[in-house]
């Protein structure tokens, strides 16, 4: 497609966001922080602390880092909705990773897990709630986007939405899954 000019107009999915990944995620770090930070200032009796210290400061200091990340990861998820997935397989693999290291007394591992599967499941708004407005004439001006539009399940229309009538001209609304074809 070399000779095809960049389209004016290129439709866009409103991203939710998932604060309910944000709040596990991060108090499962949080979990996991605490526990890590008690590991490494008070790792066990001082035998124990003797025999297996180097274990303990590496245990304590990956379960920091562990945390750390997951929360990164929670906070991204939330910032950047459409990198959902990926940020929820590494908030869950960061979570079963955190048990090495105590887990956050297993509750802060169980929170990090279910918030990366929330953010994993989650699903952009669809129907009216992800309805676009875009400059009707920069499309009918660019006869391949408007066909890959129509291809693509949109349905053009000279209505703003929530409106009873016509617009002025200058909106459309670009409504996903409707059928092709032109505007009842």
């Amino acid at each position: 497609m070399a000779g095809r000019p960049a389209p004016s107009v290129v439709p866009r999915r409103n991203w939710t966001r998932t604060p309910g990944a944000l709040v596990l995620g991060v108090a499962g770090a949080t979990l996991i922080a605490l526990d890590s930070a008690w590991i490494l200032l008070f790792g066990g009796t001082l035998p124990t602390w003797l025999s297996l210290g180097p274990s303990l400061v590496f245990l304590g200091a990956a379960g920091l880092v562990e945390a750390a990340l997951l929360a990164v990861a929670a906070v991204y998820a939330y910032l950047h909705p459409r990198h959902h997935t990926a940020l929820g397989v590494a908030m869950i693999t960061l979570a079963l990773l955190a048990l090495q290291s105590g887990g956050g007394l297993y509750l802060g591992t169980l929170l990090g897990y279910v918030g990366g599967i929330v953010a994993v499941a989650h699903r952009p708004a669809t129907g009216a709630e992800s309805l676009e407005r875009v400059d009707l004439d920069a499309v009918r001006r660019d006869p391949v986007l408007e066909a890959d539009l129509l291809r693509s399940g949109f349905r053009l229309s000279d209505e703003a939405p929530g409106s009873e009538g016509p617009s002025d001209g200058a909106v459309t609304t670009l409504a996903p899954g409707a059928p092709p074809g032109p505007a009842p």
